[in-house]
């Protein structure tokens, strides 16, 4: 049995079954990492930051035989584990804040998924009620508002808001809701089976369309985030500020009313009469599809005739100007608008039909199919049992995927949780457990995670303090000479004989930075952050906050725009949020070095971190203030005389001191040791 890193003999179930695999094949597990590369891993890996200083000296002096269990259970118990672990679980989920494709519109509501989730991992939310909230929360919690924000995950998906085809636009929302479902929550390629029997799987189309059927009745909805009282208060001045302005905003619709009642008669001729005819029904009145098809036409025909894109003539132009002035005069009674989230519901208590679609188009339905889960998993026919103003469909779909027994969902979120802590998955393919997928290198431990992570109420933090303690997690991952054989026999590293090691991904470097330096914002939740963006880099709808200290707030904050991705988290391998991401590709580009080189997040950092360390008077103590803070560790006395030789070679060409400590800094940046976690 392998030791932890205090030298105490590990007890962890997980080192039974690892070591077991090991010594099937000839080898045996390394040694255990030393304390403060260690100490560096699981800091990173819980909260997506670098151990403090202070961290490091607490952690040093704590001789008891739990220091590092103490240490885990601190990690734990931090904001910024929530932070992290919603970091994880966003590239999964799709999110972004604009629709993608030409218009890329903003969706200013859709923060509050991403402060969910943030807020679910901290309070240890059991993943298989976040999963329901997610699928149903409006079905199953309607008088919980986080569960209500939850079910923005069904509507995180791209979508091109000016299509006029409402029906292949619609079915594009729900293909793509089926699709992250069964890839997230399932581990299966559901999307395959599409247009036709999956190739692979055992997938027939038509229980594709079951899946669909789920969600036919959904439609996007939003929620006010805010108190019953204020909403109320709200609406009491909304009311007045309507009725003091009404006569104005009158005239102001009346200088646009020729050109856009020319473009909306234009916008229903391109929709077609079936829009039409649902956009002419009282709402009262309209059919559950006719809510979704009138829903879907309004946004259309509102893009159509928006007054940003009306050219007024020069005396009409004036005249606005001074209707603007006159409205103006009524700011002071205008409340600002109620923050809102994205949400679904349902059309109503019934569904509209679902068919097979021949090749997957909306156009081309075939035989209609009902609600069913897949035959590959279960031959139970669904009860649905209708709910107040809901299908109750989703409910249904939500407790199927969250059974104790589901043969997929606890090995997935097991699978993923593990490879978030050693970089590969026990199935390398975390979305795909199908036949095309790896197998399992440790089927056994697998089945013994998920078992025992249902068994103890899904918390995900337990399953987080079990691995991380575990003496498998503990090892180094250093390889030196006397681990050759090991080498040749897995390079990999798949039978878990050594230590993870993993490149930081673009927003841990960038928070790392911004620590370090001592700049960075730490203020949680709310709308998202807009750094600025590198020269030559420019975007109309990216305006940068005007209060600086908003732009150092943590990666997870900032703005996450479908076709304008932050350069930096792009050039290190950010997902483009159009479809669910298991798992970030790890290239190396020359981009990247320039990014770490020139870039403004490191060139910026380091001259605030070189002004803080000027302050000490010591250049060796500088050099090891410097290493501590960036590489969690000591230097050698080789290191501190090759950081004084530089900086004081540098000093003699820049001619200041503190010009000298900005490059030495930045060098420590670029360092392998910097950049990636032992």
């Amino acid at each position: 049995m392998p030791r932890a890193a205090d030298g105490a003999e590990s007890v962890n179930p997980i080192d039974a079954f690892a070591v077991a695999e090991l010594r099937r094949h000839g080898l045996e597990p390394s040694a255990p990492a030393e304390r403060l590369a260690l100490l560096r891993r699981v800091t990173f890996d819980l909260t997506g930051l670098p151990p403090t200083v202070e961290d490091q000296q607490s952690f040093l002096a704590d001789a008891s035989t739990d220091a590092y269990e103490r240490v885990v259970d601190r990690l734990l118990a931090s904001p910024h584990y929530g932070e992290r672990m919603a970091q994880q679980w966003l590239d999964l989920a799709r999110y972004a804040e604009s629709d993608g494709f030409n218009e890329d519109r903003a969706r200013p509501g859709a923060y509050h998924y991403r402060d969910y989730c943030i807020r679910a991992f901290n309070h240890d939310l059991p993943f298989d009620r976040f999963v329901r909230q997610q699928l149903a929360g409006d079905e199953l919690e309607p008088d919980n508002l986080d569960a209500q924000i939850a079910t923005g995950f069904c509507r995180l998906g791209g979508e091109e808001t000016n299509a006029v085809d409402l029906r292949s636009r619609r079915q594009e929302i729900i293909d793509d809701t089926v699709s992250v479902v069964g890839q997230a929550l399932l581990g299966l390629t559901v999307q395959c089976a599409r247009c036709h029997d999956h190739k692979f799987d055992d997938i027939p189309q038509a229980d594709y369309y079951r899946l669909v059927a789920f969600f036919q009745p959904m439609l996007q909805s939003s929620v006010a985030v805010a108190a019953p009282e204020q909403i109320a208060k709200h609406a009491q001045q909304q009311r007045a500020w309507e009725e003091a302005t009404a006569s104005i905003r009158a005239e102001i619709d009346a200088v646009f009313a020729p050109e856009r009642s020319k473009r909306i008669v234009e916008g229903r001729a391109m929709l077609g009469p079936d829009v039409c005819r649902a956009l002419d029904t009282p709402e009262a009145e309209r059919t559950p599809e006719q809510r979704q098809l009138a829903y879907q036409g309004n946004i259309f025909l509102e893009w159509k005739g928006r007054e940003t894109s009306i050219k007024l003539p020069g005396d009409e132009e004036t005249r606005y100007g001074r209707l603007l002035d006159r409205l103006a005069e009524f700011d002071a009674i205008k409340p600002e608008p109620l923050p809102t989230a994205d949400t679904v519901v349902d059309a109503g208590r019934v569904s509209p039909p679902t068919h097979r679609l021949a090749v997957g188009n909306a156009h081309q339905p075939l035989e209609e199919v009902q609600a069913g889960f897949p035959s590959l998993l279960s031959h139970d026919i669904p009860r649905i049992p209708p709910l107040a103003g809901s299908t109750g469909r989703r409910s249904v779909l939500a407790a199927w995927i969250t059974e104790a027994k589901h043969p997929l969902t606890p090995r997935v979120i097991v699978n993923r949780v593990w490879q978030w802590h050693f970089g590969t998955g026990l199935v390398a393919t975390s979305s795909d457990f199908g036949s095309s997928g790896s197998p399992p290198t440790h089927r056994e431990l697998l089945d013994w995670l998920a078992s025992d992570f249902v068994e103890h109420g899904w918390s995900l933090k337990r399953l987080h303090r079990m691995i991380v303690s575990s003496a498998t997690y503990r090892q180094t991952s250093l390889v030196g000479a006397t681990s050759a054989a090991a080498l040749a026999a897995d390079p990999q590293n798949r039978l878990l004989w050594h230590g993870p090691r993993r490149r930081l991904d673009g927003e841990q470097m960038r928070d790392a930075m911004l620590q370090i330096s001592g700049t960075l914002n730490p203020r949680m939740f709310g709308p998202s952050a807009h750094p600025a963006l590198p020269a030559g880099v420019t975007d109309p709808g990216w305006n940068p906050d005007a209060d600086e200290q908003e732009q150092r707030r943590r990666s997870i904050y900032v703005f996450v725009k479908r076709n304008t991705r932050y350069p930096m988290f792009e050039a290190f391998d950010a997902p483009d949020r159009q479809e669910s991401c298991p798992r970030r590709v790890e290239t190396t580009t020359a981009g990247q070095a320039l990014a770490m080189l020139n870039g403004p997040v490191a060139v910026t950092c380091a001259a605030e971190w070189a002004t803080r360390l000027n302050e000490l008077r010591n250049i060796d103590t500088i050099v090891r203030q410097a290493y501590r803070e960036a590489l969690a560790r000591e230097p050698s006395d080789e290191e501190v005389a090759a950081g004084r030789a530089f900086i004081e070679r540098m000093q003699t060409l820049d001619g200041e001191r503190r010009a000298a400590i900005v490059d030495f800094c930045q060098a420590l940046f670029n360092t392998s040791e910097f950049l990636y976690v032992d």
